[in-house]
């Protein structure tokens, strides 16, 4: 049965993908929408990507295709610090299939500068069975969080019986911090 579920998401998968192909995807964090422009035909649709995963085309350092794509998902949250209390945030997922990185947008538009250099720190996150798992997470300054495929997130998000993670990071667990911050979202595959 699981073979039978495998082939047809892959199926899926590969459907979605050559159907795909003339299409160009752009993510606006600031609205949780992406714009798919039909290159063919100049159309534009605009879906909201907080209900699903939306396939990006990567491009090299020219602006050129790779023929890679990722999977990007918008997801909502709150952040707090010294000037603020429960503020909106927006949780960008990107999924590169070798390592998984999550942004994280202050006030839905700045990016979050958790550290001055690039650090390592943690995050607590709660899975739907109710246990409490705290993961070592690498800071990429001006990136986001990363995650590769060695990382123990990147294997529980992989699991197919993780579903969903609460996730909680305080600042004050980072080497260099810019100044104590704590974000609170969840993740749904």
């Amino acid at each position: 049965m699981k073979k039978v579920k495998l082939m047809m998401m892959m199926t899926l998968i590969m459907c979605l993908l050559s159907c795909n192909n003339n299409k160009t995807n752009t993510t606006d964090v600031k609205s949780g929408t992406v714009d798919t422009v039909d290159v063919k035909n100049g159309v534009v649709d605009t879906v909201d990507v907080k209900s699903m995963w939306s396939f990006n085309i990567v491009s090299d350092e020219f602006g050129d295709p790779t023929g890679d794509t990722v999977k990007v998902k918008l997801f909502d949250g709150e952040f707090s610090n010294s000037a603020t209390n429960k503020s909106e945030l927006i949780v960008k997922v990107i999924d590169y299939n070798t390592s998984i990185v999550i942004q994280l947008y202050e006030y839905k538009s700045k990016l979050a500068n958790i550290s001055y250099e690039h650090s390592f720190g943690s995050m607590n996150v709660k899975n739907v069975n109710g246990s409490i798992v705290k993961y070592k997470v690498f800071f990429m300054k001006g990136t986001g969080l990363y995650f590769d495929e060695d990382s123990d997130f990147y294997k529980d998000f992989r699991s197919p019986i993780n579903k969903e993670f609460k996730i909680f990071i305080n600042t004050d667990s980072f080497d260099s911090n810019s100044g104590t911050s704590k974000y609170n979202f969840k993740i749904i595959k």
